[in-house]
């Protein structure tokens, strides 16, 4: 692939800025992909994470039923995207680093580590690294998540909540569909009675 290559460029791998928020204050705009979360070069997630902020939309607006759940759903994404992200952030950038170490002392440690584990019939990052281990243990949660499952967590823990909550508010309520209506209590019993005008 290298010979291939017409022309090659040494860029340099630093950890994006952070943007405050994605969702617009007026809730009708969100910046999604890389546009919201640059992943640096060479990192292997920065495609996967843009699909599953499609996913989550599309999780989110399967449930659309008026314009006033928008502003809720964007939030919404932003919520449960933003500190996944970080945390896919976080495992790139332990594994650029570690696999990008100059020569030296903590590279030597490295890849001693793994030869040993692979003379022993080991995994890479089984054995006495527990800088490795914390590695693989941030890669497994990055690779066992599904945004479609996260958002339909967020749908039926707080969404199905604001959307009947929104549902009473514009009811009309039973004594107003009645019109005038007089109150008549029983002095032998507990009974109230209704009766409309």
């Amino acid at each position: 692939m290298v010979e291939l290559a017409k022309s090659a460029k040494c860029l340099p791998v630093s950890e994006p800025p952070e943007l405050e928020n994605w969702v617009h204050p007026s809730g009708r705009l969100i910046l999604i992909g890389d546009t919201a979360h640059p992943f640096p070069y060479g990192a292997t997630q920065g495609v996967a994470v843009c699909i599953a902020d499609a996913a989550a939309l599309g999780e989110f607006f399967r449930h659309l039923h008026n314009d006033s759940q928008i502003k809720s759903f964007l939030l919404a994404f932003e919520e449960i995207r933003k500190e996944r992200i970080q945390n896919v952030l976080k495992s790139e950038v332990m594994n650029l680093t570690g696999m990008t170490l100059p020569d030296g002392e903590f590279q030597q440690m490295r890849d001693t580590s793994f030869r040993q584990n692979y003379d022993l019939g080991l995994d890479a990052f089984d054995g006495e690294d527990k800088a490795a281990r914390a590695r693989w243990e941030m890669d497994k949660d990055v690779f066992a998540y599904d945004a479609e499952e996260h958002a339909a967590e967020w749908w039926n823990d707080w969404g199905l909540l604001k959307e009947r909550a929104y549902a009473s508010e514009s009811a009309q309520p039973v004594l107003d569909a009645l019109g005038p209506v007089h109150i008549q209590v029983s002095s032998q019993s507990q009974d109230v009675i209704l009766r409309a005008c």
